[in-house]
């Protein structure tokens, strides 16, 4: 059998987790040999235990496929003249092979969360969400900044962040009440 100048040769398990554990802690992270074993079983598709540069080609085609789910295109309205935004979603289920899962990017959890104060928040501080994470019947909590009833509060106090030093300096040494009549008069808290 002859070697094709230029072909890759497949890369051995062990190699492929070596070369990852070390690439990963020279940037300070830390490595998990079980997430990257599973890594290495979801590209390693015909289960010989070596990735092929075809096998490496096709995880990234289905990355780079994944990373476009939606695309959005203006659609004009004939009736009324006016331009919509209608969205093409693909999704990996609607796809003939299933991407393989990027451990770097991907939140793995043991279980639905069964409570609020379990479930993923996501959110930007002014639209938020709340997610359980069931497969099975997904619940998801919105919150939303104008969603609050109540009158409008200004939070803003000209000149409260002069303060902020001398607060920082009474929460430091322990000096709470000192730090407390100070924030009362800078911001805006809860008195209680």
């Amino acid at each position: 059998m002859a070697l094709v100048a230029g072909a890759k040769e497949p890369e051995k398990k062990a190699d492929y987790l070596a070369s990852k554990k070390k690439h990963i802690e020279s940037r300070g992270n830390s490595y998990d040999a079980q997430q990257w074993s599973d890594h290495f079983e979801s590209l390693d598709t015909n289960k010989d235990g070596l990735l092929s540069a075809e096998e490496k080609a096709a995880y990234k085609e289905a990355k780079k496929t994944s990373n476009n789910t939606a695309k959005k295109a203006p659609k004009k309205d004939s009736k009324q003249g006016k331009t919509s935004l209608t969205a093409t979603v693909v999704t990996p289920l609607a796809t003939a092979k299933l991407p393989a899962i990027d451990p770097i990017n991907t939140l793995w959890f043991q279980q639905p969360a069964t409570s609020f104060t379990q479930s993923l928040v996501i959110g930007n501080g002014r639209l938020g969400a709340m997610v359980y994470g069931d497969p099975n019947k997904e619940q998801i909590v919105l919150n939303d900044k104008s969603l609050w009833s109540g009158s409008k509060i200004d939070h803003d106090i000209p000149g409260g962040h002069v303060n902020l030093p001398q607060i920082r300096k009474h929460l430091a040494a322990e000096e709470f009440d000192e730090a407390k009549k100070l924030m009362r008069g800078a911001f805006k808290v809860n008195h209680g």
